[in-house]
């Protein structure tokens, strides 16, 4: 099946006369916010997950161009060594089938300060960095994704505020736009640099905006990129919609108030047990659901079906679960990597240096499970001809 749809998602960005409205109706969009930023007569429209094309549209194709789904550029040969993964072989032999890609360090860390690990899934690695490039100034401005009042699913925001970025703790696992904010950063005279949270799909997108001239700007304040390790795809609104119909809620899913909790009982072991998305309708009944269940909801093919990157090799810094409560940090530019350097040797993250049997064992079954037939078949189509 995924062969047949990477063939089927390669035909819809070629025929130029096909819409981003296509790639969304056809369950292949992955919600990055690309379309919405570039599109120059503002015809694309985002309304909590859904994509909806109106009259303004030109047919330009500039949407289909810069889609993170796009991906006849990304296993072009000139791309190869970036997805290599022959140093892990000599810094770490026990991950060499994992697609890593090209990196600088590999860590494996958790954060040290207790409010961080408090909000945080597994180790706050991702806070504590963030928290270090804000206080240290690296940065001042950070885009995160957090819920929102009236919204069924995350937003992109951005902050100088580390109690806000503190809010905005913990993995989402459900569609967030982050790059729809760019524009107004790139406008903001009192921004003059920013780190950017994203997923693989995104941070394959800012790399292609930096390659055109006409959109270098709209990146240009960009410092660092930090991605989270993406295993299998989000689920879409259907597939939620479905999920809270088995649950016996027949309320409209826009009728539906959603925050994320962390709510610790001794039987969750498992940090996405942990992690809860509490419904409220508006009779005022809760529902609590944990984000593994949320993820569990995927029926039918998604973003995951023809995206080939697992742990976001067009970042800076790329993040990952070791363990129920560490992080494993892929560094991958010097900046990144001194950017790391700095919030361990500040007292912000903890290295714990060696990986540990059962870390070893989770980080190749999440890494294995990722797309290997993808990344074979583009590899071969692309580097065959």
């Amino acid at each position: 099946m995924t062969r047949e749809l990477i063939q089927f998602a390669l035909h819809e960005f070629e025929n130029q006369e096909n819409s981003i409205q296509n790639i969304y109706e056809n369950r292949l969009c992955s919600f990055c916010g690309a379309c919405i930023l570039i599109c120059p007569v503002n015809a694309i429209e985002y309304h909590d997950t859904r994509i909806v094309i109106n009259d303004l549209c030109t047919n330009c194709g500039d949407c289909l161009a810069i889609c993170a789904q796009n991906q006849k550029e990304r296993y072009q040969t000139k791309l190869l060594e970036k997805e290599s993964n022959r140093k892990i072989k000599q810094y770490l032999s026990k991950f060499k089938s994992i697609p890593f890609g090209f990196f600088i360090n590999l860590y494996n860390c958790k954060a040290i300060k207790k409010e961080i690990l408090k909000q945080a899934m597994v180790g706050g690695a991702t806070l504590a960095i963030l928290s270090c490039a804000l206080e240290e100034k690296e940065v001042d401005k950070l885009i995160v994704t957090e819920f929102v009042v009236n919204k069924q699913f995350p937003s992109a925001v951005s902050t100088s505020s580390y109690e806000r970025l503190l809010e905005s703790g913990g993995s989402k696992y459900l569609p967030t736009m982050s790059l729809e904010l760019l524009k107004d950063i790139s406008k903001d005279e009192k921004v003059d640099s920013c780190i950017i949270t994203t997923l693989p799909c995104q941070a394959y997108v800012l790399e292609k905006l930096r390659k055109q001239k006409e959109t270098e700007d709209l990146v240009k304040k960009i410092k660092y990129v930090i991605t989270l390790f993406c295993g299998s795809g989000l689920p879409t609104r259907e597939d939620v919609e479905v999920f809270l119909k088995e649950k016996k809620i027949e309320t409209k899913l826009e009728d539906l108030k959603i925050y994320r909790e962390k709510r610790k009982k001794l039987w969750r072991i498992n940090p996405q047990n942990e992690e809860r998305y509490i419904y409220y309708t508006e009779d005022g009944i809760e529902y609590d659901f944990s984000s593994k269940q949320i993820l569990r909801t995927k029926r039918l093919p998604n973003c995951s079906s023809i995206c080939p990157d697992y742990t976001g090799i067009h970042s800076d810094i790329s993040i990952g679960g070791s363990n129920i409560s560490r992080n494993i940090i892929v560094t991958r530019t010097e900046k990144g990597e001194e950017l790391v350097k700095k919030a361990i040797s500040r007292g912000y993250l903890k290295d714990l240096k060696k990986f540990n049997f059962l870390e070893r064992i989770i980080i190749k079954f999440m890494g294995n499970n990722k797309r290997k037939t993808n990344r074979e078949y583009y590899k071969n189509r692309f580097t065959n001809r």
